[in-house]
């Protein structure tokens, strides 16, 4: 007798919906490549998709180091036609600016490109960047001038990148450094500690010393004003578009994630679900295990009743095993009539009792508009680290332990059994 030479066994896929004799396929389960879990920071980004944390850190990143090269040319090669004239002594203590922000935008790039792609990084490296962009916004600002287009630019660039990528709170706190760092600098100026006030006066139209005490503080008022009135209404406009931008991606989102007739999550997430928590297992060492679950005599059902009827009864079993299950577990609509249950944290002996409290709870289901129709469901289990620890094998043994139980006489609950499973592969390769 031939070996059989599949690393899954074989399992015969019922081309109808009860499990009658008929045509049988091998049903082959190609889940997308993981991408990791989503930063909470990332549930936005319309219209552009962007929701991998990696890439706020690449083009943040990338911003800042612009930013950055105008200032040191302005610190080095007294600056661009915005300046006129840079103090001898910004040449002399600029230095320490140069190599530590040069530094730590290095760092930054390079920990943005070399971060795997399927994982997306802390939130904490999300908002570190978000703000040192900020910060280096601030400061290009204070040498180009406050009250220059330039400065303006560095402004609301960042303000509008960070609005599309990250959340609002976030983009606004970013605002608040940027404001706070342009401020803090005019201070320390004043104070002589640190060498940017000359520039500062030049955007002004004077150079230091030329502005009275009062012409200085109205200077600043009304250039303060004026960029609080335009920029604040950009900012708004901005962010209104964005929100109406989101709900229409957030309505695209649920439609995805949720199955619109019965309320459970789809195949497509669940598939997710079941990567992310086996990734877990794999780390951890912990059990997971898999109920696939079928409706005994869909087909008949929607024969006999209607398609309507059919949807009530998909309905009420959804809502039925959500109930029944804890709130760690998951369930989504997996085919037509079929539901899948992933129960993390548990072993065999535990899944064993779940889906035994979901067949009882069947039982009791009633329908007024349908007081003939009695549902009952077929359940198959598979574990891990029993049955595999792949999402293919943990799928097919779940199918093929429902299958089994539709075998044996529906309304019932079946572990999977890799030995009859192969048993069977041989008799159908080799038969006698």
């Amino acid at each position: 007798m031939r070996e059989p030479t599949q690393s899954v066994p074989w399992i015969p896929r019922r081309r109808s919906s009860d499990g009658e004799d008929g045509a049988l396929a091998i049903r082959s389960v190609r889940p997308e490549g993981r991408r990791g879990f989503e930063s909470w920071l990332m549930r936005y980004g319309a219209p552009y998709k962007w929701r991998d944390a990696t890439k706020v850190l690449v083009i943040l990143t990338a911003l800042s180091f612009i930013a950055g090269l105008f200032t040191l040319c302005c610190l080095f090669l007294r600056g661009w036609p915005v300046l006129w004239g840079a103090s001898p002594t910004i040449l002399r203590y600029a230095t320490w600016f140069a190599l530590g922000y040069t530094g730590v935008a290095l760092l930054l790039t390079a920990r943005a490109w070399l971060h795997r792609r399927d994982e997306a990084p802390a939130p904490v490296a999300v908002i570190v960047a978000v703000f040192f962009q900020a910060i280096v916004n601030g400061s290009f600002a204070y040498v180009a001038g406050p009250f220059t287009a330039a400065g303006a630019y560095a402004l609301m660039t960042g303000v509008m990148l960070a609005l599309v990528l990250v959340d609002r709170w976030l983009a606004y706190a970013s605002i608040g450094v940027w404001v706070a760092t342009v401020l803090a600098a005019d201070v320390l100026s004043r104070q002589g500690w640190l060498p940017f006030r000359p520039l500062f006066l030049d955007t002004l139209g004077a150079h230091a010393g030329a502005l009275s005490a009062m012409d200085y503080a109205t200077e600043i008022f009304r250039g303060s004003v004026t960029s609080v009135i335009f920029g604040g209404f950009a900012i708004y406009l901005a962010d209104a578009v964005l929100r109406y931008w989101r709900r229409g991606d957030e309505m695209i989102e649920q439609a995805a994630r949720v199955d619109a007739l019965t309320g459970v999550l789809t195949r497509h997430h669940m598939m997710k679900v079941v990567e992310a928590k086996l990734d877990e297992s794999l780390r951890t060492g912990s059990p997971l295990s898999l109920v696939m679950v079928d409706i005994d005599h869909f087909k008949k059902i929607n024969d006999k009743f209607g398609h309507h009827a059919g949807d009530v009864v998909l309905k009420r079993t959804a809502s039925l095993l959500s109930e029944t299950i804890r709130a760690t577990d998951a369930i989504g609509r997996f085919g037509g009539e079929e539901f899948l249950v992933v129960l993390p944290d548990t072993a065999v002996p535990g899944a064993l009792v779940v889906a035994e409290r979901c067949r009882a709870a069947m039982h009791e289901l009633a329908f007024d508009a349908l007081p003939r129709v009695k549902v009952t469901a077929s359940f198959g289990i598979a574990a891990f680290p029993e049955h595999g620890d792949e999402v293919d094998a943990l799928f097919d043994g779940a199918d093929y332990a429902m299958y089994r139980a539709k075998r044996a006489g529906r309304d019932r609950v079946l572990v999977y059994d890799e030995a009859e499973a192969l048993a069977r592969v041989s008799a159908v390769h080799d038969p006698v």
